[in-house]
């Protein structure tokens, strides 16, 4: 009987214990995803606009007849308005990160990385992990949950989310300008050049102006 009991407790206290620590995981992944939203919240928010600048002043130098044309550079305007976000807007301190409770790749927990942007399809955030502290080794990029990466600073809850940029002292001037490539210089938009003047100069009016954004 004494035996029975002993094993019977045996039994108990490991799925208790299983449960908990189950428990404690969920809990933890939780917390992060809610974290992260505001993060992943601000830059879906805040890329759209940038999109619909860019559009504009594809619209401005006679690369699309007009803003519902933007589909046509598509990958362009994407990709502009996202190193421009990253320029402007991402925070190092605030985008690292250490993996952890990665359950089914224990081997990827307790690296450290960088946030590069989030993917509002997969729900997921493009990464950026460095195997160790030896530079010579490549960096490692995939997409993880948000769940499972753990915040190396946290931004206080206190800043308010609409102005995050504002919260980092001297990251931004209101006079920083953000030169953007040539729309020709992806394949979709060849055709698009054919009918555009190439002597115009067209640097001068393909730029960011963050003071300008910010007031829209």
């Amino acid at each position: 009987m004494r035996c029975y009991t002993q094993q019977f407790f045996i039994f108990v206290s490991h799925h208790l214990g299983s449960s908990f620590l189950s428990s404690n995981i969920v809990s933890r992944t939780n917390a992060r995803m809610r974290y992260w939203s505001q993060f992943s919240s601000h830059e879906i928010q805040t890329v759209r606009g940038i999109k619909w600048y860019i559009s504009n002043i594809l619209v401005r130098c006679g690369f699309i007849a007009s803003i519902d044309e933007a589909a046509k550079c598509n990958n362009y305007i994407n990709n502009e308005a996202t190193r421009i976000y990253q320029s402007c807007y991402q925070d190092t301190k605030y985008c690292s990160f250490t993996i952890k409770d990665y359950e089914g790749h224990s081997n990827l927990n307790g690296l450290k990385g960088i946030i590069s942007s989030y993917d509002s399809v997969r729900h997921q955030y493009n990464i950026i992990i460095k195997r160790n502290q030896d530079l010579t080794l490549p960096e490692y990029r995939c997409a993880l949950s948000p769940g499972v990466l753990e915040p190396t600073n946290l931004l206080r809850k206190e800043l308010n989310w609409s102005t995050y940029h504002l919260s980092r002292g001297s990251k931004n001037n209101e006079s920083k300008v953000i030169q953007l490539n040539m729309p020709h210089e992806t394949i979709e938009n060849e055709s698009m050049i054919l009918t555009t003047n190439l002597s115009t100069d067209w640097q001068s009016i393909l730029k960011f102006r963050y003071a300008t954004f910010e007031l829209m």
